[in-house]
């Protein structure tokens, strides 16, 4: 842990700004405090998504995925009391991440707290090696935040997705990545896939923009790649990754057990829907071969691109098509 500056507010408190990155085991203080602090930030997170953070962070927090994973924390105390924080991370394959759990502790707001960490923060961005960070948020202040700092909307508009790039931009990137063509590879989902397909493929325009929602039925509680991994650790469900010819990430396939209910599902970019009976095959095999269950798929009925996948695998599932949202 380095600190990085200690100064004297005008009311007289210490302001004491830190940095921890991987590289190193993290002091129990401050696992412990992201640990209990993890869904009080006021961003609504069903109860995989928070568990799934805090399962993410003790083990980062322990140097357990790095150097695959470059986990970056600054922390802010008021005379020794942890009183805000910022995160950025990055897989170091890709070298695309995430930025977020942005935070200033109730109590110790409107002290400057959140400038500093934020000038602290973007300093150690560009000198990292990462090509694109993503974040998203529907707070226009926040937002604003960002923006003063180097992030940019990538569908211009007030909140939203943002994201700072060294070289091409999101949509540039994404049009290069992309581009029409075979799933190279399936193969088992790796921790490092979280960022390129929560942060990356998930925020493209054919994937954003989707007219339905990105899961139906229950497999809607499962959020991110991120989630589904951490159940497939706990023994609870099987996540795949395809990969395209530039091996990038442009899908993943799932199924979890929900309440005893086997579910399958999948988020592939249009791109590779030709191909797609691969990803979703081999996710249905692994789960069958966990679990010894012939899992559901529950889509939309006018969703015309998952089903020209799920009409190839048809006779390995069972199917429920819904005609308007699932509620949980």
């Amino acid at each position: 842990m380095k600190i990085l500056t200690e100064k004297k507010l005008k009311n007289g408190e210490t302001l004491t700004v830190l940095h921890w990155n991987s590289a190193e085991p993290a002091p129990e203080k401050y696992k412990n405090y992201l640990l209990q602090s993890m869904g009080t930030d006021g961003i609504k997170r069903n109860f995989y998504a928070i568990g799934s953070w805090r399962a993410y962070l003790s083990d980062a927090m322990d140097g357990t995925y790095y150097p695959d994973i470059v986990d970056h924390w600054f922390f802010a105390e008021i005379n020794g009391e942890i009183a805000g924080r910022i995160w950025f991370a990055y897989s170091a394959k890709s070298l695309r991440g995430n930025f977020g759990h942005v935070l200033t502790e109730e109590k110790f707001r409107q002290r400057g707290i959140m400038t500093e960490l934020l000038k602290y923060c973007m300093e150690e961005i560009k000198r990292a090696p990462v090509k694109i960070l993503t974040c998203a948020t529907g707070n226009r202040f926040a937002a604003a935040s960002y923006k003063k700092v180097g992030f940019y909307s990538v569908y211009g508009t007030e909140t939203g997705v943002l994201c700072y790039s060294k070289e091409r931009t999101f949509l540039e990137e994404a049009e290069a990545v992309f581009r029409p063509g075979k799933i190279k590879e399936v193969r088992p989902g790796r921790i490092t896939d979280q960022f390129d397909c929560d942060k990356f493929l998930a925020y493209t325009p054919e994937i954003h923009k989707r007219t339905f929602p990105h899961y139906g039925g229950p497999a809607a509680a499962i959020e991110e790649f991120r989630s589904i991994y951490q159940e497939s650790l706990g023994g609870r469900g099987v996540v795949v990754t395809a990969l395209n010819e530039a091996g990038a990430c442009c899908g993943y396939a799932f199924g979890i057990l929900y309440h005893g209910m086997p579910i399958v599902d999948f988020m592939l970019h249009p791109a590779y829907l030709d191909d797609g009976e691969k990803l979703v095959s081999a996710a249905i095999t692994a789960f069958r071969e966990k679990f010894g269950f012939i899992p559901f798929y529950m889509g939309y009925e006018t969703d015309e691109n998952k089903n020209k996948v799920i009409e190839k695998v048809r006779s390995e599932l069972q199917t429920i098509i819904l005609t308007k949202p699932f509620l949980l």
